[in-house]
């Protein structure tokens, strides 16, 4: 059989090849990473500005949904909620203080909470609820009046004392008074009990 082509078979090999063409093929390598990394750079880029006008985007809608009639009443809605939890926390712990009414001291440290109170609304409130709670009457004693005794009605009934020292040191600090009163001496005795009995003598 004969072959009808003219070009032999095989292929010639040629190992003296110069080192230009290996330059070559290793510049044509190179370039390759080359635009793979200005593509990888570009998409990057592509990615950071579309995120950027996303979160601007989301920006924009939070701030026109805060303006939307469905937000606002929600918004009132849970305003509303916290205030009332708020009021509700001072009346309770109004009720627990309160003891057929408030001393001059609880009612001063619920002012000064309320005082505090940022919310108007709560604050308010939380006032009128205070103002509604009674004050615990204190009855008007008059102080008792001493007993003016006479000198020497003081002296006439025996006095007891834990240490003898302090019978002593009594009689010593009354003694122009009982001096005055016609008493001379005093004397000082156990009572059995762990005390001593001081008695004046005329």
């Amino acid at each position: 059989m004969q072959n009808k082509d003219d070009k032999p078979q095989y292929k010639k090999y040629d190992f003296s090849e110069d080192d230009s063409s290996r330059r070559q093929k290793r510049n044509n390598f190179r370039g390759w990473w080359f635009a793979v990394l200005i593509l990888v750079v570009a998409v990057m880029i592509a990615l950071g500005i579309s995120w950027f006008q996303q979160s601007a985007g989301k920006q924009h809608e939070k701030g026109s949904s805060d303006k939307s009639p469905i937000t606002k009443t929600i918004k009132k809605k849970l305003d509303h909620n916290e205030e009332s939890h708020k009021v509700e926390s001072f009346e309770s712990r109004l009720s627990k203080a309160n003891n057929d009414g408030l001393t001059s001291q609880q009612r001063s440290s619920f002012q000064s909470e309320v005082d505090n109170e940022k919310d108007s609304s709560v604050k308010q409130d939380e006032q009128s609820i205070l103002n509604e709670t009674p004050s615990k009457t204190i009855p008007n004693k008059k102080p008792a009046k001493p007993k003016v005794n006479s000198s020497a009605d003081q002296f006439t009934q025996p006095h007891t004392f834990a240490s003898i020292s302090d019978a002593r040191n009594w009689a010593q600090a009354t003694k122009a008074d009982w001096l005055r009163a016609g008493y001379n001496n005093f004397t000082i005795t156990t009572n059995g009990q762990g005390y001593y009995t001081l008695t004046f003598v005329k």
